[in-house]
């Protein structure tokens, strides 16, 4: 977006600059935000880092983080440059009825500039005693850290690890503490945290929010789930919740492996037709890796004639369409012509 706006052109003293990022108007301070970034003056940092955090658009908050990165840093990090302290407590101590929307600019900045040095600050907005909006920003921007074995920003990483867990006590928003679940549950996918894998696991199979748990799922995906669907089946052939069950019926039917084909047949004659539904897509999606698929083609093909709801019936279809060629003798064999795909 930034690379979309008018160049400067002329001479611009530093003092123009400088007043124009403390202004309302987004495009003006994206300009001085690009002035800044070439002018190479680390005093810059102070206001640049007050901009980002002060401003209602998320988007510039991440361009006055990126342009931060672009700064020449002294050795000492971020808090040695000159005013960086001052101007940060500023920050963290606004004024209460601004108070949050700062934080959460602030922690957009701290996470677009990606410096070391940010991990501690970046990790004191992630902390439980603060806001939930503020929590859930911070851990997103925490996710997007690029960490490495040289670099592994440790205090994030602990703070989406401790997100991860139930809050301790009684909680007064369980929505608003779902929401900081999904986001560590984003944060530990985008930070390849491994060893989160059984916690991760178990937000799927408890959690009674409508997100969190299919977050929870999305990074056991990302991460590389390999121990197959039994937790998740127990789950949905018990009489959990509705969000529950969503998220174990999703968790079938896409972390299923091939050597999880003969419990999904079994499934497809469960009573619940979501549970029929779930096995039969995660047939279809597994269908070209089977190596020996010939009673998951019978099962499919028996299915497309006999299912008696539809999304049952068209999951079948679906598979036996992927199986190709290894499907075909049997389509042809048992099913009327009017049936068959004409490819």
């Amino acid at each position: 977006l930034m690379c979309l706006l008018p160049a400067q052109t002329g001479d611009t003293k530093p003092e123009d600059w400088r007043e124009r990022l403390s202004q309302e108007d987004p495009a003006a301070v994206s300009a001085a935000v690009q002035e800044a970034v070439r002018a190479q003056d680390v005093t810059a940092a102070v206001p640049l880092l007050e901009a980002g955090a002060k401003t209602d658009a998320p988007w510039l908050s991440i361009a006055c983080g990126d342009a931060l990165a672009r700064l020449p840093l002294e050795s000492g990090g971020v808090l040695a440059i000159p005013g960086f302290p001052r101007g940060l407590q500023k920050l963290l101590g606004a004024q209460k009825k601004i108070r949050i929307d700062v934080h959460r600019g602030l922690a957009r900045v701290l996470g677009a500039w990606a410096h070391p040095s940010v991990d501690q600050l970046l990790a004191s907005l992630c902390e439980a005693q603060r806001d939930p909006a503020v929590r859930v920003e911070a851990l997103f921007m925490a996710g997007g850290l690029p960490a490495t074995d040289a670099q592994p920003y440790p205090l994030t990483r602990v703070l989406i690890a401790q997100a991860l867990r139930p809050p301790k006590g009684r909680v007064k928003d369980q929505a608003a503490a779902a929401r900081v679940q999904a986001a560590a549950c984003s944060a530990a996918a985008r930070r390849g945290l491994t060893d989160e894998v059984p916690q991760l696991a178990s937000i799927v199979c408890t959690s009674q929010d409508e997100f969190a748990g299919l977050y929870a799922l999305e990074a056991l995906r990302h991460l590389g789930w390999d121990r197959g669907i039994d937790r998740f089946v127990r789950v949905v052939t018990g009489n959990p919740l509705a969000p529950t069950r969503a998220a174990n019926l999703k968790a079938i039917t896409t972390l299923a492996r091939p050597q999880d084909a003969p419990v999904l047949l079994g499934l497809t004659r469960d009573t619940s037709v979501d549970v029929r539904d779930a096995a039969t897509l995660a047939l279809a999606r597994l269908a070209p890796k089977l190596e020996s698929p010939t009673r998951i083609v019978e099962r499919l093909v028996h299915l497309v004639l006999r299912a008696r709801m539809w999304q049952v019936r068209d999951a079948a279809r679906r598979g036996l369409l992927r199986l190709g060629e290894r499907a075909r003798a049997k389509v042809r064999e048992d099913m009327p012509a009017g049936l068959r795909s004409p490819k």
